[in-house]
């Protein structure tokens, strides 16, 4: 059998000066060379020997098996150790895949990337569906999420930038801006804030209403599905104050308005028509300097009410006009009344028609009770200045009792007699038959007192000088003489 021998040194040194094609092999190295197949200077001697084999190579390639993809084992520096590491193909791969590095070997801190085709490349950014870890993610730099939906999960959110910028994309001022939280309250319900895009910049407050459970979109529509709340805050501070369609009778009707303080930047206090009140020309003076009062929905002039008058409305033209207090009380004053200094008083001597013409109750400190009605049968008690009061009508067999310190009470029975001190046992002895039968004797002197049956008593008449008592074992015992016999 014809053999084909190549080159061979048992050196360790690569293999030199070979011809185009021609092969040699190194045992120390345990290398397989072959000549390149140029030879420029056409010399008999190739431009390059190229290394094309050996046990350098068949330690690094591993070739598939049934149970095992192909490998590629990269082995460290063996003056640091026999270590290396391993680039495997997947056990099953459904394809031919190629994959194509970069021309170069990036910058610090780049990604490599695949554009889907195989061909990878150096990347800034990292771009990918999703990230599932259960540690703790630290971004050093910008992060940007795209999608329809962010969802924090986590039980507390903490932001350091002071300002949060929502609605970044709001070009065209065609959403509502704000934030909201679900709650359950018979049904799932939403509660927020929001800035209304359709209602000049204003902020807003908004729950939801009737059995409606959807989540607020990009509008929150609260005529429908969503109502505006309510706001409890103990001060508020603003420029204006508007209040929508004015402010009805009933809703004053017992609310108290007090401690209204006017800063120095307030010029005018208005209300719409049919408000019946303006005030204007407040320039951060101490004091209102002009106050105007429209009775007639404003219809009228405004009178500037000056000290110690009072404006009036004509109802006939509608017109108005201001009058000196102290004119306007020597105008109404009359039979029986007086005018003097702007105050009116009843004239001495004139007599008034109780059940006509006072209209209120006639307070205690004029000569009057202060109350409207009283008790029918019940016991007036005094309360000083303020209104005489009534109690309740007493019941069968009570009595009125009092202690010295405060209003007197109805009292009857156990209680009654208590309070009186005629309380029985304590104070008198209870009703006893024996005793009301001994009480119904009639006593002489030297009689004796006898029971003749059960709770029944009787008096026994004295008897003559040396007699003694004698019981008979039924009936009260009778006196006899001592003659002997047996006692």
């Amino acid at each position: 059998m014809a053999q084909i021998q190549i080159k061979r040194s048992t050196t360790a040194n690569a293999a030199t000066g070979l011809a185009p094609g021609e092969l040699a092999y190194t045992e120390g190295l345990k290398t397989l060379y072959i000549g390149s197949p140029t030879d420029t200077d056409a010399d008999g001697t190739s431009d390059s020997v190229l290394t094309i084999g050996g046990k350098a190579y068949t330690d690094m390639l591993i070739p598939e098996t049934a149970s095992n993809a192909a490998s590629i084992i990269l082995k460290e520096d063996t003056s640091n150790g026999a270590h290396g590491i391993t680039i495997k193909a997947p056990d099953a791969v459904t394809a031919d895949v190629t994959l194509t590095l970069p021309g170069d070997d990036g910058t610090a801190n780049q990604l490599l990337t695949t554009d889907g085709s195989g061909v990878l490349s150096w990347d800034d950014t990292l771009s990918v569906a999703s990230i599932d870890t259960s540690g703790n993610v630290v971004i050093g730099g910008t992060l940007t999420v795209s999608g329809g939906t962010t969802t924090v999960e986590s039980t507390t959110v903490v932001v350091d930038d002071p300002m949060f910028a929502l609605a970044d994309n709001n070009d065209a001022d065609a959403v509502d801006i704000g934030w909201y939280g679900k709650y359950v309250d018979d049904g799932t319900k939403y509660s927020g804030i929001f800035r209304d895009a359709s209602d000049s910049d204003r902020w807003k407050i908004f729950a939801t209403t009737g059995d409606s459970n959807a989540a607020p979109s990009t509008t929150v529509d609260t005529t429908s599905g969503f109502a505006l709340g309510s706001l409890e805050v103990s001060d508020i501070k603003a420029a204006t104050i508007t209040r929508d369609g004015g402010i009805a009778n009933s809703e004053l009707a017992n609310s108290t308005i007090s401690g209204i303080g006017l800063g120095s930047n307030l010029n005018s206090l208005t209300k719409a028509t049919n408000s019946g009140l303006a005030m204007t020309s407040y320039n951060g003076s101490a004091a209102v300097s002009d106050l105007a009062v429209d009775l007639n929905d404003l219809a009228a002039a405004a009178v500037d009410v000056a000290n110690d008058s009072i404006a009036i409305i004509d109802a006939t033209d509608n017109g108005s006009k201001k009058e000196a207090i102290a004119d306007f009380v020597s105008g109404i004053a009359g039979t029986g009344l007086s005018a003097s200094g702007g105050q009116l008083s009843v004239t001495t001597g004139t007599s008034i028609d109780l059940t006509s013409e006072v209209i209120n109750s006639l307070p205690v400190g004029n000569g009057g009770t202060g109350a409207t009605t009283l008790t029918d049968g019940g016991i007036l008690l005094g309360s000083g200045t303020g209104a005489v009061t009534a109690m309740a009508v007493l019941a069968d067999g009570e009595m009125i009792v009092g202690d010295g310190t405060k209003d007197p009470v109805a009292e009857s029975g156990a209680t009654l007699r208590t309070s009186i001190g005629v309380a029985i046992g304590t104070d008198v002895q209870a009703y006893s038959d024996a005793l009301a039968s001994i009480a119904g004797l009639s006593e002489v002197a030297g009689s004796v007192v006898a029971t003749t049956a059960d709770n029944t008593y009787a008096a026994v008449a004295q008897g003559t000088s040396g007699q003694v008592l004698q019981s008979n074992g039924s009936s009260a015992p009778t006196w006899v003489d001592i003659d002997g016999g047996s006692y």
